[in-house]
């Protein structure tokens, strides 16, 4: 078994938002293995995208009357990575009833669609059918506006009394067509700027895109939601045809009044959305958070899946999840624990994890509490162990290889997972077998084959294009060990290096930590070397220097 590190006291396992602008989704990480010969980056997996691309249910929690539940299961850990922690545990939800009703008071809010290329078809077929359902449904009292993006937001409808405009609702939605680019952004902005203008106190976004949920930019997609959650402007996010991940749904659900929806292909689609279409507009619990205290004997060392910033650790060994009130009724499950000897031989043998679930609604709070032994055990949480321990050798095996300069160690790790996954008895996750049995074969054949001699050595540039970091006249090298380094050799920055990695293949070379791919050909026998990206016009000409 592969060497590993002392694990932290308590670890969270969850999307570093410092190094990524939201959880990067496993497609997008299955498309760089199939498609490109380079290994890819740490950062272009997530643990949040990798559990979210299957449904683990857990069962729900067992004697609850109360209006959400918590419920919970454990097995014996079993990963690589973190060989202290011996008890795996999943944490499971239960909302008893959806509201039925729409609130009491009025109702004002914008409904902003995505009409871009991806919805065309069934998705934007049913977000129009399902709106004129429950739109349908609005009393003439209230009010509503719309607003649609593609590559651009327009406004569809000025906020208006719905007596005043219900067939013009209609005739909106059927004129709906979708084609252009996505601009989610621009078209959540709109609506929350037609929201602010007329006092509405929610907006609805439909969109099959995956929100930045770490964008730092003043205009990113949480900076909106949390600018209307201080305006007291509720922010409903309704999936089409796609499941959040928990990074995207507990970062919403923590706001005040954010909500969200996943709408799935189903007989009856806009039937299931008028049922949940009372919370979407804020009816149900106000908040709701999750006590997590080991049992005699044992410590939490890590909770998977939920941001730093929602987890609060308590002098006394428990734990604090902020998960919000739309997480707990909507996902059900997707939170899990691991659980470690606290330095007493063997740990506590009854009770290993109480948990204690708080939901405020209408002032009111009311908890609901669940104990957590060793059992018979769901496949759900089996198959989301061995997905947590796929991404932590994975996480392990592509640091070593971009980050550590320790290609060998990398490929150990990964003919290990190899190995270990070809052994599951799982016959759903075939798909996490075949992508690990790939990273695998490449990072080997990798190893075999070492970078072009042609490449190796000292190059002067001759002339660069878009190119920021560097210049004529700097010396760039290319090592064994597949390092790439920029000596400057004027401006300010003269006499100083920047060091970063690169990979090839296939005729192409991958500067790593950037999105540049060149495509190079050697010419002049060898002494010149013409770099030009596949996408984009930077350009580097390079002259032998040694």
């Amino acid at each position: 078994m592969p060497a590993v590190a002392k694990e932290a006291e308590l670890a969270i396992v969850a999307t570093d938002p410092a190094e990524v602008e939201g959880a990067a989704e496993i497609s997008d990480f299955r498309a760089i293995i199939a498609h490109s010969p380079f290994v890819p980056l740490p950062d272009n997996l997530s643990l949040e995208g990798l559990l979210a691309d299957y449904s683990l249910a857990l069962p729900a929690p067992a004697d609850c009357d109360a209006a959400l539940c918590i419920g919970a299961e454990a097995m014996p850990a079993d990963l690589t990575m973190r060989p202290g922690d011996d008890i795996f545990v999943g944490l499971s939800f239960a909302q008893q009833a959806m509201p039925d009703a729409l609130p009491e008071q009025s109702v004002s809010l914008v409904v902003v669609i995505d009409r871009s290329g991806s919805m065309k078809g069934w998705k934007l077929e049913e977000v129009t059918a399902s709106l004129a359902r429950v739109l349908g449904g609005l009393r003439d009292g209230d009010r509503v506006g719309m607003v649609s993006f593609g590559a651009s937001a327009k406004v569809e409808l000025p906020e208006s009394p719905v007596a005043e405009v219900r067939e013009q609702i209609a005739d909106i939605l059927d004129a709906l067509e979708a084609g252009e680019e996505t601009d989610m952004e621009a078209g959540l902005r709109l609506g929350l700027d037609l929201a602010r203008a007329h006092g509405a106190e929610r907006v609805v976004l439909f969109t099959d895109d995956l929100p930045n949920i770490y964008g730092e930019r003043p205009a990113g997609f949480m900076a909106l939601a949390e600018g209307a959650a201080a305006d007291g402007i509720g922010l409903s996010l309704v999936g089409v045809d796609h499941r959040y991940d928990n990074a995207t749904a507990l970062q919403l659900s923590a706001l005040n009044g954010g909500r969200f929806y996943e709408m799935t292909p189903h007989f009856d689609v806009a039937g299931l959305f008028e049922q949940a279409w009372p919370q979407l507009l804020g009816a149900g619990p106000e908040s709701a958070s999750v006590i997590l205290k080991p049992g005699a004997g044992r410590r939490i060392s890590a909770v998977l899946g939920v941001p730093e910033e929602l987890v609060e650790r308590h002098e006394d060994g428990s734990v604090a999840l902020d998960l919000g009130p739309a997480f707990v009724a909507q996902r059900g499950n997707g939170v899990y624990v691991t659980l470690a000897p606290d330095g007493q031989i063997g740990g506590s043998v009854g009770t290993l994890l109480e948990t204690r679930l708080s939901v405020t609604e209408a002032g009111e709070t009311r908890e609901h509490s669940a104990e957590v032994t060793l059992g018979s055990t769901s496949g759900g949480l089996a198959a989301a162990q061995q997905l947590v321990e796929e991404y932590l050798v994975l996480q392990a095996s592509l640091k070593a290889w971009h980050a550590q300069g320790d290609p060998e160690r990398a490929a150990e790790l990964a003919a290990f997972l190899n190995a270990r996954m070809a052994a599951s008895d799982l016959a759903f996750l075939d798909r996490e077998r075949a992508m690990v049995a790939s990273l695998a074969a490449r990072m080997a054949m990798a190893l075999g084959s070492p970078p072009a001699s042609d490449l190796l050595g000292r190059w002067m540039v001759e002339s660069e294009r878009g190119l920021s970091g560097t210049s004529q006249g700097d010396i760039v090298e290319f090592t064994a060990d597949r390092g790439f380094i920029i000596y400057r050799q004027s401006g300010e920055e003269s006499g100083t290096a920047t060091r970063q990695t690169y990979q090839q293949g296939d005729g192409k070379l991958l500067i790593d930590n950037t999105d540049l791919v060149f495509a190079y050909e050697l010419k002049s026998r060898g002494r010149r070397l013409d770099l030009k990206a596949v996408v984009g016009d930077e350009r580097l000409k390079l002259r032998k220097a040694d």
